[in-house]
């Protein structure tokens, strides 16, 4: 017996159409060469295996992108450095130097002006999800790559409110997993309490709980990213880095109001995007 579905109803857009017309993005439209027109980056695709490499540039190519290629994770580093990227595509698992360290790296150089980095990985885990989400990998496209996830990950990376805010594209998969009413269960979760878990965490490191405050972090980190809200799931990585030790104490304040600023804009996109329109009280 097939599993129930759900029709869908047509007098309303979908969670993800109204996330696009309201991070002003637009459907990713034609997977042409006039894609790389409408959504103009550099691209770096860094990637050990040879035949993973080729068709990942065959498919930017396809979308009108000339990209550029590094082998491991030390290429990576040495071509960043010598030009300026929009998006680093990074494989996960590499010789000499993996994905996570080298972004861990890159971001250290950069940044607020690091590039958007997106992992290429054939594991989809959790902990693979919490581990790129924590050196501040924002974004997942799955291997084998497909030229629709490809472009969905980069039409998010070409607008700069949907690169802020949210990966289009994970959202696009977790529609396509659980449905469209569990999507949006999931994001109103995340999205409509992240404000709430900010404050309990700074809360934490002012009363000296780092460990708790740098669990609740990597707890957050992990769910935002489940939901493609990359901006919260990169800060809250970030921050929970930062409450492992690993730094100054002195930083925790600035990351703390990252964190916060992020949140705040996460909860401003839920309030505008969860609730249906005929839930919105009149106007006076």
């Amino acid at each position: 017996m097939s599993p129930p579905t759900s029709t869908p109803d047509c007098t309303e857009p979908t969670l993800v159409a109204r996330l696009r017309a309201v991070l002003g993005g637009g459907a990713t439209g034609a997977l042409d060469a006039t894609f790389a027109e409408r959504f103009p980056l550099a691209i770096l695709v860094v990637e050990d295996n040879k035949l993973n490499l080729k068709v990942a540039q065959g498919l930017l190519a396809r979308l009108g992108y000339a990209s550029d290629a590094a082998t491991n994770g030390v290429e990576a580093i040495q071509a960043t450095a010598r030009k300026r990227y929009d998006v680093v595509l990074m494989d996960v698992q590499m010789p000499v130097m993996d994905g996570l360290a080298a972004t861990r790296q890159i971001r250290a150089r950069f940044g607020d002006s690091a590039p958007r980095v997106i992992a290429m990985t054939a594991a989809e885990s959790a902990d693979e999800h919490r581990q790129c989400a924590a050196v501040g990998m924002s974004g997942l496209v799955a291997k084998p790559v497909r030229a629709e996830t490809l472009a969905a990950a980069l039409a998010g990376a070409g607008t700069a409110s949907a690169s802020g805010v949210l990966d289009l594209a994970v959202l696009d998969a977790r529609v396509a997993g659980v449905g469209e009413t569990g999507a949006r269960a999931e994001l109103a979760t995340v999205l409509g309490r992240a404000e709430a878990a900010v404050a309990r965490i700074v809360h934490a490191f002012e009363v000296g709980n780092a460990a708790g405050a740098s669990a609740a972090c990597a707890e957050l980190a992990a769910s935002a990213a489940r939901v493609g809200a990359v901006a919260l799931a990169a800060t809250a990585g970030e921050l929970a880095r930062l409450g492992g030790g690993s730094t100054s104490v002195d930083e925790r304040p600035s990351a703390a109001r990252a964190l916060a600023a992020a949140a705040r804009e996460a909860q401003a996109l839920a309030d505008v995007v969860l609730v249906s329109p005929s839930d919105r009280a009149p106007s006076a």
